[in-house]
């Protein structure tokens, strides 16, 4: 029974809800000074509408009702006070009236002009009086074939919105295109004009960016308005695309936490003056990085700086690029380059959807935040040639020349080489086997007292011996 008695109930408020629909004003019973016909309305939502072209000028008349030969419930004028005439182009506040019963009702009367479109508009109320209005334009006003955004998904706070709308012709030169948005469920809303359209019936506006977490709701009408009214524009929209009645929506993504980044490799760099060197970098995003592929949102950057500071004082930084997944980190890398022989300190900035700068500093378990002291900047030597020594036919450079904290010698060495570093006094502070194949070989000499050197580079089929500053 008690199955039974849900089921039935079911089915009544279907019928209730169905016949509540139907008691709408859905079609337009009209005549142009000759036969009668019928049009349903389309539903726009808020209101239902058509437009049809008058065959004749002269007196039209016409009512709304449920359905085509429904006249009971319908909404027409009145014999009372002969009020019945209806003026084009404007909201009538309660015009179309609720009949049932009473011999009181009479048929609407309108002006119209043979070849000129007439758009019939009414409210929805199904058992009340209706706002209405009836809207004469002398071409047929285009349709809006369709509506998208750019970007189409993921919308970053303060990032605008290009909404694309495409019409179906050309516009009359009287007809206004417009996106009319709201962030806060239509209690108020913003309308923005699409200013032009291209021979392809294409136009564009932007829809300013908002704060993170932000719905934004819109959709596309045309009108013969130029300063659209929230309260009154329903009942001077000539067309429009809502989106089947939902409207078009997008909401503005939150601003995403980076958790961690670094600077990745390598964790430091000799260079003369004129190369480039690569750095990498890695950076963490909770529910962004760990998926496949570059993380959305993320933007990194290499910065290097004369001066050992705080990276978020340097102004040098080059765009890196993503350049693979490492685990659930991204990792990014790009060239620097500076522009002059010096000693130059590198780290990694990294921030997403347009937020904070996050800075990534080394160390040799893995790195982090930039901190100055745990994770740290890395130091770039870019050197000039002190000299060009040939070696079996090869040139071999030793650079830079005073040196402070890392030496280098490149050469394509095709046999193994003895190098050893001796101070004034013949003292041998470095030695080292140099093994055939090796194009560059770096060496630490920080902790050398300042002074002067020698370097010595031996094989089988060569000896030479240069000076070196240490400072």
């Amino acid at each position: 029974m008690r199955t039974i008695c849900k089921s039935m109930f079911l089915l009544f408020f279907s019928v209730q809800a169905f016949t509540l629909l139907k008691s709408q004003p859905a079609n337009l019973y009209y005549t142009f000074a000759t036969q009668w016909g019928d049009s349903l309305m389309n539903d726009r939502g808020i209101t239902n509408a058509v437009s049809i072209q008058s065959t004749a000028t002269g007196t039209g008349a016409f009512l709304f009702n449920t359905a085509p030969g429904v006249y009971n419930p319908k909404w027409c004028g009145s014999n009372t006070g002969a009020d019945y005439s209806r003026a084009v182009n404007q909201k009538i506040v309660g015009g179309a009236y609720y009949y049932t019963s009473g011999g009181w009702d009479h048929d609407f009367a309108f002006t119209v002009q043979t070849g000129y479109y007439y758009t019939f508009i009414t409210g929805k109320n199904a058992a009340t009086n209706n706002d209405m209005s009836i809207l004469e334009t002398a071409y047929n006003p285009v349709n809006i074939l369709s509506v998208t955004q750019l970007p189409a998904l993921i919308v970053a706070p303060s990032q605008a919105v290009t909404v694309s709308v495409n019409l179906s012709n050309t516009k009359n030169a009287n007809e206004n295109v417009f996106v009319r948005y709201t962030t806060d469920n239509w209690s108020t809303s913003a309308f923005l004009q699409v200013p032009t359209f291209n021979p392809n019936y294409h136009g564009v506006v932007d829809i300013p960016g908002q704060a993170g977490g932000t719905v934004v709701s819109y959709y596309a009408f045309t009108t013969e308005q130029t300063t659209p009214d929230a309260s009154t524009i329903d009942y001077y929209t000539l067309k429009l695309n809502n989106n089947n009645n939902v409207n078009y929506s997008y909401t503005v993504s939150s601003p995403s936490t980076i958790s961690w980044c670094n600077l990745q490799f390598p964790p430091n760099g000799s260079i003369i003056w004129g190369d480039s060197l690569t750095v990498y970098a890695q950076v963490y995003a909770s529910g962004v990085t760990e998926n496949s592929g570059q993380g959305a949102g993320i933007e990194a950057w290499i910065g290097y700086n004369p001066l050992n500071t705080d990276p978020s004082t340097w102004s040098t930084w080059e765009i890196a690029s993503y350049n693979q997944d490492a685990g659930n980190n991204d990792e990014y890398y790009t060239s620097i380059k500076p522009l002059s022989p010096d000693t130059f300190f590198y780290a990694s900035r990294f921030r997403i959807n347009g937020g904070t700068y996050y800075y990534g500093g080394y160390n040799a378990n893995g790195g982090g935040f930039w901190d100055g002291s745990s994770n740290i900047s890395d130091t770039l030597i870019v050197g000039e040639y002190v000299g060009i020594y040939e070696i079996s036919s090869h040139q071999i450079l030793v650079y830079p020349n005073p040196a402070t904290n890392l030496l280098s010698i490149k050469a394509d060495f095709n046999n193994d080489n003895i190098l050893t570093i001796n101070n004034s006094l013949g003292q041998i502070m470095l030695s080292d086997i140099i093994k055939s194949g090796t194009s560059v070989k770096s060496y630490n000499v920080s902790n050398f007292p300042k002074g002067i050197y020698f370097i010595n580079v031996k094989s089988n089929t060569c000896n030479i011996t240069e000076p070196l500053i240490i400072k």
